[in-house]
């Protein structure tokens, strides 16, 4: 729920700036490709030892295409092999915002967001750019059943 919280303050905090585009001048191309798609949140770690782990199953979404990324937040969903059982529909749009990759950085609005990390190219690590040790592991949605 902490990241959902942040992730909601730094949209919001997007929204109110006026120009918020997208400049592929610092983008790294390979690190924008592999990133492109729907992602599922299948761990979180807090800088104070806290973590939850879930069991073959996820609840929150983002997806990067283009410039844009989009979160959704949704009852826990199996997710077994990189598939979700069930549908998108079963997940709540929460934000549309455009980002920048600069290389490995994510920036909102503006302001450094995240940090990313390739464990291997279905599963990467998302680090807060403003807490203290705080991350989340995401594995490629590679379709619902």
């Amino acid at each position: 729920m902490k990241k959902i919280l942040l992730f909601t303050c730094i949209l919001v905090s997007c929204l109110c700036i006026t120009s918020c585009s997208k400049d592929d001048s610092g983008s790294d191309g390979n690190i924008s490709n592999k990133l492109k798609g729907l992602w599922a949140c299948t761990a979180d770690y807090f800088g104070d030892g806290d973590s939850y782990i879930y069991d073959n199953s996820t609840d929150y979404l983002l997806e990067f295409s283009n410039g844009i990324i989009k979160d959704y937040d949704g009852e826990e969903c199996p997710f077994i092999n990189g598939y979700i059982t069930g549908s998108l529909s079963d997940f709540n749009l929460e934000n549309v915002a455009e980002y920048q990759l600069k290389g490995n950085e994510i920036w909102v609005g503006g302001f450094l967001w995240l940090k990313v990390e390739f464990i291997n190219n279905d599963k990467l690590k998302l680090i807060d750019a403003d807490s203290s040790g705080d991350y989340s592991i995401y594995e490629r949605v590679k379709g619902f059943k």
